[in-house]
């Protein structure tokens, strides 16, 4: 995650084997979804600026990704 003000990075993620090849933001921009070559999407706090969670399950490797604002609760 890049600050574009000062350009800087403020805080960067790893798959756990090969490339991140998508990525998404929440509707609150309280999380980023990632998905690549490790056949798995990692969702990560940009707050805590960690992994909360993991999801297992997919066969080949992700080359999308997208939020369902339908299902987001976001705060009014």
């Amino acid at each position: 995650m890049l600050d574009y003000n000062t350009e800087k990075l403020i805080f960067s993620c790893r798959s756990q084997y090969g490339a991140v090849l998508c990525s998404a933001w929440s509707p609150d921009n309280e999380y980023i979804i990632t998905g690549g070559e490790d056949d798995m999407v990692v969702v990560w706090s940009t707050h805590d600026k960690c992994a909360v969670a993991r999801c297992l399950g997919h066969n080949s490797w992700l080359s999308d990704l997208a939020f369902d604002p339908m299902h987001c609760v976001t705060a009014s």
